[in-house]
C-alpha cells in the first residue's frame, strides 16, 4: 500500500527518456586480443536499451500488482524501429518516430557475467523527442550524448523539474565523454541521481566512490545512489543519513541491464508513494532477477513472492 505519510498526488504517467537499442549477446570464454580469436559459444539478439529495460521492468512489476489501483501508463520518448514498437506494445510510444534502423549493442558477456560492450549509432536519426509536461520523469544520461544537449536534453528537463517534475537521472558508463557542467546541473535538479561506483568516481575524480556520491549529493539532489553491483548498494539522503543495501543472491547469466532493472524499482516505488527505504529494497530484487534472464512469467512470480512480504 503507498505510504500514508506521502499526500504527494501519484503520478497518471511515468515518462522515460532514454534509448532503444537491439543488444546482441555473445557468450564468449575470453575477450577478444589482437591475433586471438574469441569464438561466441552462444549468440541471443534481444531489445535492449536504457528505456526498454526500465519500461520491461514497471510493466512486470505493474503484472505482480506492486500498484493497489490502475498503474501508471509508461510513455516513452525514444526513437524506435517497428519491430521495437511492437514489443513495446504495453507502454505509450505515440511520440517517438519510427525509422527503419535504430542503434544497436553488440554485448560480450564472459562466464563470471562480466561484459564488453560496442555500440553502432545510425547517423541519420530523427530529434529525440521530449515532453511538454511530466510529473515524473526518468532521464538516462546517454541522451547527453546528443549533439546540442543543452538545448536540446538539460535546457526542457530543467523546465520540467522547475514546473514540479520529479527526475529520476541514471549515469551511463560514459561519463568521461559527456559535458560535466550538464550532468553536475541535472544532478543538482535530481530529486533521485544513481550511478554505479566508477561512474561517480569518474564524474568527480575522486578514487573513493563514498565521497564522490556524496559530492553529487551536495549539488542539490535529494537522494543519491551508490550501485556496487554484488556488494550491493549505498543510499544517501539529503538529512545526512546513508543506508546500504545489501545485494540479493543470484546466478547470473549476464549483468547487462541490470541497473536499468534496479533504477525502474526505484521509479515504480515513487509513483506507488513508497519509501526510499522499500524502494531501495525491491530494487536489490529487480536488479538481481535480470541477471539471470528469467522468463517474464517467472520474473512476475519472484516479484509477487517479494511484494507479498512487504
Amino acid at each position: 500500500m503507498p505510504d500514508p505519510s506521502n499526500t504527494t498526488k501519484l503520478p497518471a504517467a511515468i515518462d522515460l527518456i532514454g534509448d532503444v537499442v537491439w543488444d546482441t549477446h555473445l557468450a564468449v570464454p575470453h575477450l577478444p586480443m589482437p591475433s586471438r580469436e574469441a569464438r561466441a559459444t552462444n549468440r541471443q539478439r534481444l531489445l535492449g536499451g536504457t528505456v526498454s529495460h526500465v519500461a520491461r521492468w514497471l510493466h512486470l512489476l505493474a503484472q505482480a500488482s506492486l500498484y493497489p489501483d490502475a498503474p501508471p501508463t509508461t510513455r516513452l520518448w525514444s526513437i524506435l524501429d517497428a519491430r521495437a514498437a511492437q514489443a513495446l506494445a504495453h507502454c505509450d510510444t505515440t511520440a517517438c518516430p519510427l525509422v527503419p534502423q535504430i542503434s544497436e549493442v553488440f554485448i560480450l558477456t564472459l562466464p563470471d557475467g562480466e561484459k564488453a560492450m560496442i555500440s553502432f549509432v545510425p547517423p541519420d536519426l530523427p530529434p529525440r523527442p521530449l515532453p511538454a509536461r511530466s510529473s515524473l520523469f526518468y532521464l538516462s544520461a546517454y541522451t547527453l550524448l546528443s549533439p546540442d544537449a543543452q538545448r536540446h536534453i538539460a535546457d526542457p528537463c530543467t523546465a520540467l523539474v522547475a514546473a514540479g517534475a520529479q527526475m529520476v537521472f541514471d549515469l551511463a558508463p560514459l561519463v568521461h565523454q559527456m559535458e560535466p557542467a550538464l550532468l553536475l546541473r541535472l544532478i543538482g535538479l535530481a530529486h533521485i541521481a544513481l550511478g554505479n561506483e566508477e561512474e561517480w568516481q569518474r564524474l568527480f575524480n575522486l578514487s573513493d566512490s563514498k565521497a564522490a556520491a556524496q559530492a553529487a549529493l551536495a549539488l542539490g539532489a535529494r537522494c543519491v545512489y551508490l550501485k556496487r553491483g554484488p556488494a550491493g548498494s549505498i543510499r544517501f539522503e539529503a538529512d545526512g543519513s546513508t543506508i546500504e543495501q545489501p545485494a540479493v543472491p543470484s546466478q547470473p547469466i549476464s549483468t547487462a541491464g541490470a541497473g536499468d532493472a534496479y533504477t525502474a524499482a526505484i521509479l515504480a516505488g515513487l509513483a506507488a508513494g513508497r519509501s526510499h527505504h522499500w524502494g531501495q529494497t525491491l530494487a536489490a530484487h529487480c536488479g538481481a532477477l535480470h541477471t539471470e534472464h528469467r522468463p517474464d512469467s517467472e520474473n512476475i512470480a519472484s516479484l509477487q513472492r517479494i511484494l507479498a512480504l512487504e
